[in-house]
């Protein structure tokens, strides 16, 4: 079989370039890999086609005797928590994704829940596929309770009577995926008043990332209902984009630094190398190594599983808290921030607003996040890497963000003040006249 991986995982048009019959001899080889009697945990998004890939994938796991615990409709990190819970070997989340048009990704977990990616998961698929025995084909179990588990577990590793107690307001974008499932409910618990936008199960046509029209209405309730922030999760659960109370899109490592209350002196994170080195100036008071990671997927998560860090972040808003799981978890990282917001007793601006001054230099163009992409990505010796809220580039060893800035309705560009910056600005300003 020839499946087409990009960033390291299995991704295609369902019933295309990815057939239920792929998914099936995809999940033989999984099982195969698992050996018999493992238990994996599987789950879904919402989109139709996901939930045709993932029954064809359990098919395939049971027909090499694998125990399949179906957590049904669930987020990457409940997958994630679960396989740590239960002491699951595998794991396999399947989810649209937004990245491209029309495609679903596939993505596979190893014990204690660390993602396979890149040869590394190629190995695993292109293993022989085992077939058991009638007698010994797999069970299938439905996990029932486990987004009640999964919210208790969240609960009890934050402080929660110190968020409960500070009574916050916020928007959240679901971006049709199941974290509506668990922030309903979550929320409620910590007497967080929020406001669940999109949250139908209906993911509509050319969705695609960078979500502009998601964190434009939340900046706008945000704003409108004056709000402490808003936020857009990815329809996986994996990533997330905060926006403060004046509107403004934050950046990854603005989250960050919103997380400083938080972090032990002398503690490490992990980060992806293009990271703004900005993050490390603002917690170098606290003593805190910041190993890198390379760009490439999954390569935090690997570094976060050897070194077990306070936390692991890439540039495009995916966060993991090791010592709750080793998956990628934005509802997490969500309550991480009110959990902070909460410890500080300041608002989310008064946080970030001394490092948002210094470190890079940043300003406002009139013309779309998307275009301006795609003015300056013009060759594949670029580096361009999509997200909620716009992209990430590398140019000649410079990080840059491009931002939607629903304040503008243009883009925030921000180049970070490094050796050679003033020529790619120059190189930038060029390429959009």
């Amino acid at each position: 079989m020839v499946y087409k991986f990009i960033r390291g995982r299995i991704v295609g048009v369902p019933n295309l370039e990815l057939t239920p019959e792929d998914a099936a001899s995809i999940g033989g080889a999984l099982g195969s890999w698992f050996k018999p009697g493992s238990v994996a945990i599987t789950g879904r998004d919402y989109y139709a086609s996901s939930r045709m890939i993932k029954r064809a994938l359990t098919s395939g796991l049971m027909s090499a005797g694998v125990e399949v615990l179906d957590l049904h409709a669930s987020t990457v990190g409940e997958i994630s928590f679960s396989m740590k819970r239960f002491g699951a070997r595998g794991g396999a989340s399947i989810t649209y994704y937004p990245v491209h048009k029309d495609h679903v990704q596939l993505r596979v977990f190893s014990s204690p829940g660390v993602e396979l990616v890149g040869d590394e998961l190629l190995s695993v698929v292109k293993g022989g596929c085992r077939r058991v025995r009638p007698q010994d084909v797999g069970w299938l179990s439905y996990a029932e309770y486990i987004h009640q588990i999964y919210v208790s577990a969240l609960i009890a590793f934050i402080n929660a009577d110190l968020v409960g107690s500070r009574k916050f307001s916020i928007a959240v974008s679901t971006s049709h995926g199941p974290s509506d499932l668990i922030l309903l409910e979550l929320l409620s618990q910590l007497h967080v008043d929020a406001v669940v936008l999109n949250s139908s199960r209906s993911i509509p046509q050319s969705y695609e990332y960078p979500l502009v029209g998601e964190v434009s209405k939340v900046s706008e309730v945000t704003q409108a209902a004056e709000l402490d922030f808003g936020a857009v999760v990815s329809n996986d659960g994996s990533s997330i984009s905060i926006i403060d109370g004046s509107g403004r899109v934050l950046l990854t490592e603005e989250i960050v630094v919103a997380l400083k209350p938080l972090i032990q002196a002398s503690s490490r994170i992990v980060a992806s190398s293009d990271v703004f080195n900005t993050v490390d100036d603002e917690l170098s008071d606290l003593g805190v190594l910041i190993r890198r990671a390379s760009i490439l997927e999954g390569a935090v998560l690997k570094e976060a599983s050897k070194a077990r860090p306070f936390m692991g972040f890439t540039s495009v808003g995916e966060f993991v808290h090791p010592l709750f799981s080793l998956g990628y978890d934005a509802i997490l990282a969500l309550l991480r921030i009110l959990e902070s917001l909460a410890s500080s007793d300041k608002r989310l601006s008064e946080l970030i607003n001394r490092y948002s001054m210094k470190g890079y230099l940043e300003y406002v163009t009139g013309d779309s996040v998307v275009n301006v992409k795609n003015s300056i990505c013009t060759g594949e010796e670029t580096y361009c890497r999509s997200m909620i809220s716009g992209y990430r580039l590398r140019i000649d060893g410079v990080n840059i963000a491009l931002i939607h800035d629903p304040l503008s309705s243009g883009t925030r560009v921000v180049v970070e003040k490094v050796q050679g910056f003033e020529e790619v600005v120059k190189k930038i300003k060029s390429l959009l006249k």
